[in-house]
């Protein structure tokens, strides 16, 4: 379950999100909808690990947002924007991710080549990712996030360009 209660966070004196509390149970889907400014993307960052809340508490299965490692290990994050190593490989790029999310050898192994046909980038395997169209760009992107299978799965605006 992630449990969510009072997230307050601000870029300076800008108060952004403003005591927001929610609950999801396991395989629960639940849609953001906003203007833009709104505060979407920050609650995502917020549950992603990248911004820290203010005030209030974030807690997934039992792990709060404060005990970072073991919290982000159970956590995939797609953002806005592509965040890959542009002349590295699709392949090499799902390592890099998987690594970032600690897993090694046979376990990151068969979580890239789990990513990679889910995504269908075997095709585009070892080509650069700067080589590839914006839309396998995305789907590489994608594939990280799906890394290792999350238990919360973060995507922001992810139709974008797909």
């Amino acid at each position: 379950m992630l449990i969510v209660d009072n997230i307050h966070a601000a870029y300076g004196s800008n108060q952004v999100l403003k005591g927001v509390s929610f609950q999801a149970e396991a395989g629960e889907i639940i849609d953001l909808l906003g203007q833009n400014g709104a505060g979407k993307s920050t609650l995502i960052l917020t549950l992603a690990g990248i911004i820290r809340p203010s005030e209030g508490r974030v807690e997934l299965h039992g792990v709060p947002l404060s005990k970072r490692r073991d919290y982000l290990k159970s956590v995939g994050y797609v953002s806005q924007e592509i965040a890959l190593t542009m002349h590295l490989s699709g392949r090499d790029n799902l390592r890099q991710w998987g690594s970032f999310k600690q897993l090694t050898g046979k376990e990151l192994t068969a979580a890239v080549e789990e990513a990679a046909d889910i995504c269908g980038l075997r095709e585009f395997w070892d080509k650069p990712v700067n080589q590839q169209s914006g839309g396998m760009q995305r789907r590489v992107h994608l594939a990280c996030g799906l890394l290792g299978h999350p238990q919360l799965l973060l995507l922001d605006e992810p139709m974008v360009g797909l």
